[in-house]
């Protein structure tokens, strides 16, 4: 039966729109697996790090605030950057109209010179007149020759802009360091509580059997119900301390997605940490490595830096703003768009000073003495930052070496509180102990597990603390390390005018 044309086009157009749909349809990327039924992720320390590194939103943050500073140094050198702004306007008083056009070009160079050169005409509606249109083309030269003289105080805005670009290079940098210490100290803590979690699940074991093994002996006569009781609570008490570490690994596992930008319903299968092979240095020659390596240093000393530019620009502002202006003009004049005032056969020139500022320059003293202030609480903030740094890296020292020696006493305590709960189960169910010392020695092996497990632990987040504290953890570019202070940065040269202000 053959279809009206109508009935006929619809039928075409619904099986193009179902071929296009199954096309689209098999050339779609595949839809990702759902976080609900995609398995943990498995996951070691350096992994962990890495990822850190890549995708932690507060690296993110800081990465972004480092382009904003990159624009800044963009938005100081435009200064410098040839600027061309159109001349004109119109106006019209007492029955007179007047209108000129034209454009300028202007230049700044980073040592104070000025040069504007730029071209105008100017129509002036004057009745029976024969030069109402003048055309010029002039250049203008204005340089400093003082206050305003030199590149101190004309790149100025410049320096702050890169002072600003190394400082958020360092924030970032130093967020790096003190994420992937917590990166490592969650890490540890996880591997802990795992730890912890099976041998609370052990112990509940053995518990279990104790607890079975002593009611039979009460049913005996040879245990009472004050052992069983012993024995029922210690094994409440490890079901309580188990759901705690579940729990606090649950929160640890939340703050690890945290710190890795992963979603918050990721989970990690984390693999053991190898031990952390360090050279440990002798004192004083940690302190050298902190001294040239810890990017907060480095920051305060460039902060220092700041001040005594700003000192030495507060300096300079105490010299008077002279000018000196040279222009130089040539211009026609004629009756209308004429060769006469297109030929700029006629000369101006100018030659003069000009002066900006005050005669007694009240503000800039008090600006220079306050700039001084914070010369001297500059360099005391350095010596305070350095005995800082050399107190920490002495502190990180012992406290690593105080957790090695705790790993190995822990060690034996743990392995002596085993052979003690081993000995005397084996004795009670030989009938030849009591119920008390098999739950008194219980308890001690598992608080020299748990403290065994600590140990290890600190010490191995202890190494992460000492390189933290030495600058080492993460390498850096060389341009954001600490650069000392020359001789030349310390010298002070008495300013113009301001004797017995400093």
């Amino acid at each position: 039966m053959t279809l009206p044309m109508p009935s006929a086009r619809i039928f075409l157009l619904v099986l193009l729109l179902t071929i296009s749909w199954a096309a689209a349809e098999t050339n779609a990327p595949p839809t990702p697996a759902s976080p609900a039924k995609a398995g943990p992720l498995q996951l070691t320390l350096p992994a962990a790090v890495q990822l850190v590194l890549l995708q932690n939103r507060e690296l993110l943050k800081l990465a972004a605030a480092q382009e904003s500073a990159l624009l800044g140094v963009q938005d100081a050198e435009a200064e410098f950057a040839v600027r061309v702004r159109p001349d004109g306007g119109a106006s019209r008083m007492e029955g007179l109209a007047s209108y000129q056009y034209g454009l300028r070009a202007l230049k700044k160079m980073p040592w104070g010179t000025g040069i504007e050169v730029g071209g105008q005409v100017q129509n002036t509606d004057l009745p029976d007149s024969g030069a109402n249109t003048r055309d010029s083309v002039r250049i203008s030269i204005t340089q400093p020759l003082f206050r305003y003289a030199g590149g101190l105080l004309n790149q100025e805005a410049l320096a702050k802009a890169a002072s600003r670009v190394q400082t958020a290079r360092r924030n970032l940098e130093m967020k790096k360091n003190d994420l992937v210490l917590q990166a490592a100290q969650t890490y540890e803590e996880l591997l802990r509580l795992r730890q912890q979690a099976e041998v609370e699940a052990q112990a509940g074991q053995r518990l279990a059997n104790l607890l079975r093994l002593t009611q039979a002996r009460e049913k005996q006569g040879r245990a009472t119900r004050v052992d069983v009781l012993r024995v029922e609570l210690q094994r409440g008490q490890s079901q309580s301390r188990f759901e705690d570490v579940r729990q606090r690994r649950a929160a640890l596992d939340l703050d690890l997605a945290e710190l890795l930008g992963l979603d918050a319903n990721a989970r990690c299968a984390l693999e053991d940490s190898p031990d952390l092979a360090l050279d440990v240095p002798a004192p004083e020659a940690a302190v050298q490595t902190a001294l040239a390596n810890r990017l907060d240093l480095a920051q305060i000393l460039q902060d220092y830096r700041d001040v005594e530019r700003g000192l030495r620009v507060a300096q300079h502002k105490l010299l008077p703003d002279l000018k000196l202006v040279t222009t130089l003009e040539r211009y026609g004049a004629g009756a209308g768009v004429t060769a006469a005032a297109a030929n700029l056969n006629q000369n101006n020139w100018f030659v003069g000073l000009q002066m900006d500022s005050d005669l007694d320059p009240k503000r800039e003293r008090i600006a220079y003495r306050q700039a001084l202030l914070d010369e001297k609480t500059a360099r005391d903030d350095i010596a305070t930052a350095e005995r800082l740094v050399q107190r920490q890296v002495r502190q990180q020292l012992l406290a690593f070496d105080r957790a090695q020696s705790e790993v190995r006493l822990a060690a034996r305590n743990r392995q002596a509180a085993r052979d003690r709960q081993r000995l005397a189960r084996r004795l009670f169910e030989l009938g030849r102990g009591d119920n008390f010392t098999v739950t008194d020695a219980e308890q001690e092996n598992l608080r020299a597990e748990a403290d065994w497990l600590a140990a290890r632990a600190e010490a191995a987040v202890a190494g992460y603390r000492l390189l933290r504290a030495t600058g080492t953890l993460l390498a850096c570019p060389n341009d954001l390390l600490p650069e000392p202070l020359t001789a030349a940065a310390d010298r002070r040269a008495s300013p113009p005018g301001a004797g017995g202000h400093r």
